[in-house]
């Protein structure tokens, strides 16, 4: 039961993450277009 509430848990904290990242990219798209380059990779935003 531990192993499996620990899993559920592993789970919930690293979809969490991933949604909030998500947002905060978008909301950075948003904020910063007039300073970021059309053709800019995702990964020099980060």
């Amino acid at each position: 039961m531990m192993d499996y509430m620990g899993f559920v848990l592993f789970l919930w904290i690293v979809g969490g993450a991933s949604v909030g990242m998500f947002i905060i990219d978008r909301v950075a798209d948003r904020t910063n277009t007039s300073r970021v380059p059309a053709g800019r990779p995702i990964e020099a935003r980060a």
